[in-house]
């Protein structure tokens, strides 16, 4: 059953054992962090299904980290924390059984597929930052990559996962972690570039304004002059949430530092 989603930004600086006087520049993601938390606390989830740009990554299909736990730190971002979660392997399962349907590559990473394509077993900060947030350490979790499939095709990956999210009989929220524009000013990440600020811009008023299908009428060449890393797990989160009725709040959205975070919520109604 899918009972909440989220679009949440994973910057490790928003940590203040991390960014410590630095995290103030981010207030306003951190306080909208906080309030999403509560927001998914009332949902009460009993498995997290976290997309993140930083997992495992490949050109033509998803890729679902395996196993019958989760682990993982930020030490090397300085933090001291650790997180492990049981994985909820029904739901994996369920997913990869629904995108097959679909003609769509849909694989369990398993210890011998980690070594051959050089994956690290460790949950990346994709997965990490986000959580260390909004689940404690007794929900189950599901973590996968992203693919680069063509936007229509990574949507239709959404709505055959939202079917396995649909039909497993524990309560699912779906987190699509990424952050927005790189390129937002002179010293960001990525070189500067106006069309990131008017990339953000466009995807939050669309969200704003409930009209996430006018997302897939977007210019590609905007979105790739934005040197965004949550796109496409945003078109994942919005293929769950295909034939829902679904209330998109924006909580915040800043870019303090030259890279966009946006915070927004989605609840099913119906």
């Amino acid at each position: 059953m899918f009972t909440y989603g989220a679009l949440v930004p994973h910057p490790p600086i928003i940590l203040a054992e991390i960014g410590g006087a630095e995290t103030k520049k981010a207030a306003r993601t951190v306080q909208a962090m906080e309030s999403l938390a509560g927001r998914l606390a009332a949902a009460g989830p009993e498995t997290l299904l976290v997309f993140s740009p930083h997992g495992p990554v490949f050109r033509d299909g998803l890729a679902i980290r395996g196993g019958a736990r989760l682990q993982g730190d930020l030490a090397q971002f300085g933090a001291s924390s650790t997180w492990e979660w049981v994985v909820d392997q029904e739901l994996s399962a369920a997913m990869i059984r629904e995108a097959t349907k679909e003609g769509l590559p849909c694989l369990e990473l398993t210890d011998e597929l980690l070594l051959r394509y050089g994956i690290e077993r460790e949950l990346d900060h994709g997965v990490l930052v986000p959580l260390s947030f909004l689940a404690d350490q007794e929900v189950r979790l599901v973590a996968t990559g992203m693919s680069l499939l063509p936007w229509l095709e990574q949507y239709t990956l959404g709505v055959a996962i939202g079917r396995a999210v649909r039909q497993s009989p524990r309560r699912i929220a779906v987190i699509a972690s990424g952050d927005l524009s790189h390129c937002l000013r002179p010293g960001a990440p990525a070189p500067y570039d106006p069309r990131g600020k008017e990339f953000d811009e466009t995807l939050i008023n669309l969200l704003r304004a409930q009209k996430s299908e006018a997302l897939f009428n977007l210019d590609p060449v905007l979105v790739e002059k934005a040197a965004e890393c949550g796109f496409r797990t945003l078109l994942m989160l919005l293929g769950v949430c295909d034939g829902l009725e679904v209330e998109i709040e924006v909580l915040s959205y800043e870019g303090p530092f030259g890279v966009g975070y946006g915070v927004v919520g989605f609840q099913p109604r119906g």
